[in-house]
């Protein structure tokens, strides 16, 4: 894998004990500043309490196989335990213009099949606030574990439109796996697995 930085670079904890929010944020920053690029988590848990903003040109980038049912799921895992019990519109992950998150796992480990916590959305894909229309985010080979809606476009700004959208190859189970409203042409969705079971 090709990138600008890895966690290791920042010393990011990758065991889930503390919340690293602020450190990928940083890391995210600073490929940004760079002209953008991956910042590149390696396999691991990081424990996410806050919002991740993806900024334009930047990919977050992690190691990824495709969940085997029965068994555990490898990988970078991305432990989000940030706003349980509020629905607002805010995403855990949110992307900016040309940017994506790649071969990640996001886990919730307060949410229960038992009784249903909600959370706001894991990623959402919304205009730059220059810009009229988003363009050419990407989610690809991603897991979705218990999220209780995993990607949206459902957010202010209401009169926002999307542009050019892909996700490739994304599995899990969730209770609503796509939230779409104002999405207009070319949105590509190959090969997606969201079966509850």
């Amino acid at each position: 894998i090709v990138y600008a930085k890895s966690a290791d670079d920042y010393s990011i904890v990758k065991n889930g004990s503390v919340d690293v929010t602020d450190d990928i944020q940083t890391m995210i920053d600073d490929v940004y500043s760079m002209g953008g690029g991956t910042a590149f988590l390696p396999e691991g848990e990081y424990r996410i309490d806050g919002n991740l903003y993806v900024k334009q040109g930047v990919f977050l980038r992690g190691e990824w196989e495709e969940p085997t049912a029965g068994q555990a799921i490898n990988g970078t895992v991305l432990a989000i335990y940030s706003s349980k019990g509020t629905s607002s519109l805010q995403p855990t992950i949110e992307l900016d213009d040309c940017s994506g998150v790649k071969e990640l796992v996001f886990w919730y480990p307060e949410q229960s099949a038992t009784s249903v916590q909600v959370f706001p959305p894991t990623v959402g894909v919304y205009r730059n606030s220059t810009d009229i229309i988003e363009r050419c985010m990407t989610i690809e080979r991603v897991t979705f574990v218990n999220s209780y809606i995993a990607i949206t476009n459902d957010a202010p700004p209401r009169n926002a439109f999307v542009f050019g959208n892909m996700t490739y190859d994304i599995q899990g189970n969730v209770k609503t796996g796509l939230e779409i409203s104002r999405w207009q042409t070319d949105y590509r969705n190959p090969s997606a697995g969201t079966d509850p079971k």
